[in-house]
């Protein structure tokens, strides 16, 4: 028998208010507030005077969840994942600031791309501090754009969600703030890392990364870390015990003292050090043998002129790709130490 009491029948209403509501705001396939959303940024992409997103239309019949670049959930039909990679129309050459009230709609998205829109900085009070309240949020690229301020780590870092951040090929070390680097350990979820090509030239930034405890892929390729090496900086990678992907190439590191601290992330797959290295001292190769999970190794275009290195290289037992072009081993090959 249903229960009649008052308590009940207010329940029963307001299940039924809110069934009402829910296909109300609903819009053949699509959220209204997300359509309507997606409109504003839209014309914010396009300003001053693009032509991108044509299926992105003003029409109520038009289904949003099919429009390019947009992901809906099969069950929720909310956006879950927009994919606006060099969306912006560059030829206006007006720059993009972003403003997170445009996102604030799409409750559930979980990823995020933004690369190559020539995305500079962020609109006053409206930064991405503000997508913390997107909690389902697990990607965001904001790679091959302009940015050159390093406080926009704080604001992502506010982001817990996060598994995967690319910002790659910015400008952050134009503005180097350690402060701002020290936020990162905050995204205890994070698994993904790329800020290559950031022209950052403190490696003091590492001793912060290293406190991401479940990082698994990290590159930082592409920076200035070799003009100003700190040792105990990278003595604190072997605290990234998930890390399987790490890339330091192209960072001329005068000291190959780091190669010891590396050797002790026994669970690395992939190592870039292509370039890495202006100075070699190859004894330092003599920890690798502890990396029995390392499958790539990349050591090309360095100054390694020893051949001893190969016996130390011979110890990595798990190794199935080895990149050695571009040094000078030819000057000073030593028979006894060649690969088995």
């Amino acid at each position: 028998m249903i229960s009649t009491t008052p308590h009940s029948i207010w329940v029963w209403m307001m299940t039924v208010v809110m069934s009402v509501l829910m296909n109300e705001m609903c819009c053949r396939g699509c959220w209204e507030q997300e359509r309507i959303a997606l409109l504003h940024l839209k014309a914010s992409i396009n300003y001053p005077n693009g032509n991108s997103l044509p299926s992105w239309v003003d029409n109520k019949s038009s289904n949003c969840c099919q429009w390019e670049r947009v992901e809906c959930s099969n069950t929720s039909s909310r956006v879950i994942q927009l994919s606006l990679n060099r969306t912006r129309d560059w030829e206006s050459r007006k720059d993009w600031y972003f403003n997170a009230s445009l996102f604030l709609p799409f409750k559930e998205i979980k990823t995020l791309e933004l690369s190559r829109n020539a995305l500079v900085n962020w609109a006053e009070n409206e930064g991405f501090e503000k997508l913390s309240t997107l909690t389902n949020l697990e990607v965001l690229d904001l790679s091959f754009n302009w940015i050159n301020n390093s406080k926009i780590l704080e604001f992502i870092g506010e982001i817990s969600s996060l598994k995967s951040l690319n910002l790659g090929d910015n400008s952050l070390g134009s503005s180097v703030d350690l402060t701002s680097f020290e936020k990162l350990s905050i995204l205890t979820n994070l698994e993904i890392l790329d800020l290559s090509y950031n022209w950052i030239n403190n490696s003091k930034i590492l001793e912060f990364i290293s406190g991401i405890p479940f990082l698994k892929f990290l590159n930082l390729g592409g920076n200035r870390l070799g003009s100003s090496v700190d040792l105990t900086s990278f003595k604190k990678f072997s605290t990234l015990t998930n890390l399987e992907v790490l890339d330091l190439s192209f960072n001329l590191i005068d000291n190959s003292e780091i190669l010891e601290f590396i050797s002790g992330i026994s669970s690395l797959k992939s190592l870039n050090l292509g370039g890495c290295l202006s100075s070699v001292n190859f004894t330092s190769f003599k920890k690798f043998s502890t990396l029995t999970n390392l499958e790539v190794l990349d050591l090309g275009s360095n100054n390694i002129n020893n051949s001893k290195i190969l016996e130390f290289i011979n110890g990595i037992s798990s190794l199935k790709s080895l990149n050695l072009r571009g040094n000078s081993l030819g000057s000073s090959v030593d028979l006894t130490s060649k690969l088995k």
